[in-house]
């Protein structure tokens, strides 16, 4: 079984703790977009948490890592990663990996940047597209004292074993599909040329955003408080605001997920006047079990809700 884990919205949608649940029950964990501009946040069996940019959530369960193509590598970054686990890693890097380099973090960060992480992201996305990027080798590993296999093509995964490709960011900025131009430089979806069994959606029980945002609805700060909603890679505070139903029917029929997670629900606990968007025009739901209903009436792929900080998910119907 091959499994793929993608954000419905803006990113920041509790995708590590998904990633974290279902790892436990595969052999592989597989990241296929992005670079050290997005992280998950994973916590393992003893409940130390981790901050992870490049690794998986497999990582902290000794479970098979790969880097796939479609992301792009800071080395300095992912030896930091490997030594802050204290674990062996058995990790994979496709050979098809771009290498970030000091260029693309010294232009991102000279005020002429388009992104906000100023990680080079946008840069060595552009030097992919240019055709003039470096792609990382057996040799950029050794030096930096990085211990990973290097392979061609798809990831190794054997015919017997189960694969969970973990997406970073959300459908709302993809490259394509997402509220151009405030957007990332890569693409949420994992590549046609996996065979993707499961595609699991995840959408948190409100909206939010860092930096630069599309989001037009008011910021709620009692959202961002009891979310402590601070963004994972630089800590920058999120605007939070009530979900967008259209938005997340646009995200649906992109991604069109099998199974949908819910995640923060706890946050909302004790609330009478939840809200949501549709038609631009805010809609009081009411309370907790009035939200989950219509969610569930709403959006017929939700199968999972994650209702407690510690992020298990329990079934939704």
């Amino acid at each position: 079984m091959k499994t793929a884990i993608v954000g419905l919205t803006a990113g920041d949608e509790g995708k590590g703790r998904c990633c974290a649940y279902f790892a436990k029950d595969t052999d592989w964990t597989i990241k296929f977009n992005g670079g050290p501009n997005s992280g998950h946040t994973v916590i393992d069996n003893d409940g130390r948490a981790y901050k992870f940019h490049h690794l998986t959530a497999g990582a902290a369960f000794q479970k098979k890592v790969a880097i796939d193509t479609g992301s792009v590598l800071d080395l300095n970054i992912l030896r930091k990663e490997l030594k802050e686990t204290k674990q062996h890693v058995d990790l994979y890097i496709s050979e098809n990996v771009h290498l970030i380099q000091s260029r693309h973090i010294e232009k991102d960060s000279s005020g002429s940047g388009v992104g906000s992480t100023k990680k080079g992201i946008a840069y060595v996305y552009a030097d992919r597209a240019l055709r003039k990027g470096k792609r990382v080798t057996q040799s950029d590993l050794d030096k930096h004292g990085i211990k990973a296999t290097i392979y061609r093509g798809l990831p190794p995964v054997k015919i017997h074993e189960n694969a969970l490709f973990e997406g970073a960011q959300g459908l709302m900025i993809d490259i394509d599909y997402g509220e151009y131009n405030r957007v990332t430089s890569s693409s949420i979806m994992p590549s046609s040329v996996h065979r993707i069994d499961k595609f699991i959606g995840v959408m948190k029980a409100y909206l939010t955003r860092v930096g630069d945002t599309f989001i037009e609805h008011p910021d709620i700060p009692l959202l961002r408080k009891l979310g402590n909603e601070f963004g994972t890679t630089t800590g920058r505070p999120r605007k939070c605001t009530w979900n967008d139903i259209d938005q997340l029917k646009y995200a649906i029929s992109i991604v069109q997920p099998d199974e949908i997670v819910v995640t923060k629900l706890d946050i909302l606990n004790g609330m009478n006047d939840i809200t949501v968007y549709k038609n631009g025009e805010p809609y009081v739901i009411g309370n907790l079990d009035s939200y989950k209903d219509f969610l569930i009436s709403t959006f017929k792929q939700i199968k999972w809700f994650s209702e407690a900080p510690d992020g298990d998910l329990i079934k939704a119907q």
